[in-house]
């Protein structure tokens, strides 16, 4: 779609050892419960960079959840969804995340749900 037309044909070495690094940090993070390094993990240059050119209100989405009591906030995919870790205010930084969006002009739904062992699943909302 428009949102991968966006991504560059090829990044820079340190773009992508970055993103490599932080994805390494994500998986030790949340393996150790190490809350504190997940904002830091989540920091992408590859895509979101490239991404908020169409979807300007991403930042202000993510400071709304972080301010809310996220623990990071995240694009996750193609744009379609914004993402944020949590441990307790869950209702909180829902509705400042969907606030925030409503503010700029976007519309959306907003999903609270819990880690899982049991690989992909469907998530059915309503």
């Amino acid at each position: 779609g428009e949102s991968r037309k966006l991504l560059p044909v090829t990044v820079s070495k340190e773009d992508a050892v970055h993103n490599i690094g932080r994805a390494a940090l994500l998986v030790a993070a949340l393996a150790r419960g190490e809350w504190d390094q997940l904002d830091l993990a989540t920091q992408d240059r590859l895509h979101q960079p490239a991404r908020a050119r169409i979807f300007p209100a991403m930042p202000d989405i993510f400071a709304a959840a972080k301010s809310a009591g996220a623990l990071c906030a995240y694009l996750s995919g193609g744009g379609s969804t914004i993402a944020a870790f949590a441990i307790e205010h869950e209702d909180r930084i829902a509705a400042a995340m969907k606030d925030a969006a409503s503010a700029r002009g976007y519309s959306g739904q907003t999903a609270i749900t819990a880690p899982s062992d049991a690989g992909a699943v469907v998530v059915e909302t309503a």
